[in-house]
C-alpha cells in the first residue's frame, strides 16, 4: 500500500503478503520536506510489517500522537528506504508534543539524512525531541 495522505485518526499498519506491506511516499509536489504526519491518534505497526520510505520520505509522529511498533523476536519490523542507499529515507520523526511512543524488535536501514537547514534535528533514522518520551528496545 502506497501512503500519499497525513494519518489524522489511529491507524493500524497490518503485516500482508507481500515484501513491502507499506511505501511512504509523499505526493511528488512536496517539494523539500516530504513526509506524511500522524496526529492526534495512535499509529500501530504490527509485528513482521516492513514499511518502506521513497527517496527523501519519512513520517512524523506529531501532536497528541504516537507511534507503536513492537514486534516480536521472531517477527520484526523492518524500517527501510526504498533503495539501498545510505539516508535514501528520512525515517521517524517525533515531534516535542508527541505522546509516549514504543519501539521494539525493529530495524532501521537506509534512513536518516543529514541536515543543516530547519529540519536539522531529523537526522537519523529515528530522532526527534521525544515529548511523550520513546521506548526503544
Amino acid at each position: 500500500v502506497t501512503l500519499t495522505q497525513d494519518i489524522g485518526v489511529s491507524s493500524v499498519m497490518p503485516n500482508t503478503p507481500s515484501a513491502c506491506d507499506y511505501l511512504i511516499a509523499p505526493r511528488p509536489s512536496d517539494v523539500g520536506l516530504r513526509t506524511l504526519t500522524v496526529t492526534n491518534g495512535t499509529l500501530t505497526v504490527e509485528p513482521g510489517t516492513t514499511v518502506r520510505f521513497a527517496e527523501g520520505g519519512g513520517l512524523r509522529i506529531g501532536t497528541n500522537a504516537s507511534l507503536q511498533a513492537v514486534g516480536t523476536p521472531g517477527a520484526r519490523i523492518r524500517f527501510e528506504g526504498a533503495a539501498p542507499i545510505k539516508g535514501y529515507g528520512r525515517g521517524i520523526f517525533l515531534e516535542p508534543d508527541s505522546l509516549a511512543s514504543a519501539v521494539s524488535y525493529a530495524d532501521f536501514a537506509y534512513l536518516g539524512r543529514e541536515d543543516i537547514g530547519t529540519y536539522r534535528f531529523w537526522n537519523g533514522a529515528i530522532s526527534g525531541l521525544q515529548g511523550g518520551g520513546l521506548r526503544l528496545t
